[in-house]
């Protein structure tokens, strides 16, 4: 087990290089996966500190990696929001996300704008879930833990005093996996992609037997390493992947009610293209790190940058396929008809307001 004490500004450092997709590729490299606990967030502009600036340019970048260092080399910050459609976009990310409701109750002053980031969130496919009872914070990447007293907040990783910890080994990222289930299944779905993604709310006794397997699990692992007890893991493991099929197939919420821009295009994307390849997504969305100018061109438009992406996976058989049978479409082959249906079937009609704010290095 590798754990590494965070402090200060490098929790910053570190929140960003897991949004870069930095910790994805190790274990499961065709499912990377980010799952957030933070009971308090905001569309906080995540910025790169003074000395890890110094030494990206200079080269003497240590520990960052060269995943770092050639894909997130011309970006300085960026915010929360269109880091997390970079994210989805150049990595193919599921990103899941607990927090707290957006209300009077836990933000008095601002709960519009977390309501609209959340809204955001949602719209472009992220998986969103409310909790009254969270009180942990966690970034959880597929090879990486990020776990502390901070929340994705402006106070929390400007002003603050905070402190954090990583941890890398399998084990224990396993078990804190599990532990996310456990939140996310005791949780509110909010918005309509963890609808599409999730189904509906478990019944009050799966959800009690949901918890006693991933309390089971964590007690297994506090055991002396034996034959047995990597085969009780394994079978715990099983198990919980089972039940969390079972609660996928259980939605009462259908695609053919309406569906998010950002659901449509991860649905597409896997069904009707050959484009899990980091390098293909890229070229497929036309979208990268170091490309500032790239990024500020399709995100003044986004809905029109959705609009194009979804017509050039709707052009291909796969994709004619998709809508009609996940959408019910029953009308011509030609794409500008799919676009109309699909277009009517998107459950907003424009993506709320949020506005890219990114800097460059240079």
């Amino acid at each position: 087990m590798t754990l590494k004490l965070i402090i200060g500004d490098e929790i910053r450092n570190q929140v960003l290089k897991i949004l870069t997709g930095a910790y994805m590729w190790q274990r499961r490299e065709l499912s990377p996966e980010l799952k957030i606990l933070v009971p308090y967030m905001s569309d906080v502009e995540i910025e790169l500190s003074e000395d890890w600036n110094r030494d990206v340019e200079r080269g003497t970048y240590g520990d960052i990696g060269a995943y770092w260092h050639t894909d997130l080399q011309n970006i300085k910050s960026i915010n929360l929001s269109y880091a997390m459609l970079l994210l989805k976009l150049h990595v193919g990310a599921e990103i899941s996300i607990v927090t707290l409701p957006p209300d009077k109750i836990s933000y008095p002053d601002r709960w519009e704008r977390v309501q609209t980031l959340l809204d955001f969130l949602d719209e472009i496919g992220c998986n969103i879930f409310v909790n009254p009872m969270l009180h942990a914070k966690l970034l959880l990447a597929n090879d990486l833990a990020l776990l502390g007293s901070f929340n994705l907040s402006i106070s929390a990783l400007y002003n603050r005093e905070e402190i954090g910890v990583s941890i890398d080994d399998l084990d224990n990222l396993n078990a804190l996996s599990i532990h996310c289930d456990l939140v996310i299944e005791d949780s509110q779905r909010y918005g309509y992609s963890s609808l599409l993604n999730y189904g509906k709310m478990k019944e009050k006794s799966e959800v009690e037997h949901y918890n006693l397997s991933g309390i089971l699990y964590i007690n297994v692992l506090t055991q002396p390493d034996s034959p047995e007890r990597s085969k009780r893991i394994e079978e715990l493991e099983k198990q919980a992947q089972d039940q969390l099929r079972n609660i996928k197939t259980k939605s009462y919420y259908s695609p053919k009610n309406g569906v998010t821009r950002g659901w449509l295009l991860d649905y597409l994307t896997k069904h009707a293209s050959n484009i899990k390849s980091q390098s293909n997504r890229r070229e497929f969305f036309d979208v990268a790190y170091d490309d500032v100018t790239n990024l500020k061109s399709y995100s003044s438009n986004l809905d029109l940058f959705y609009l194009l992406s979804l017509r050039k996976l709707i052009s291909s058989p796969e994709g004619k396929s998709c809508v009609r049978s996940v959408l019910g479409y029953s009308g011509d082959e030609s794409t500008d008809s799919i676009m109309e249906f699909v277009n009517s079937k998107l459950v907003r009609k424009t993506i709320p307001d949020i506005r890219l704010r990114v800097r460059s290095l240079h």
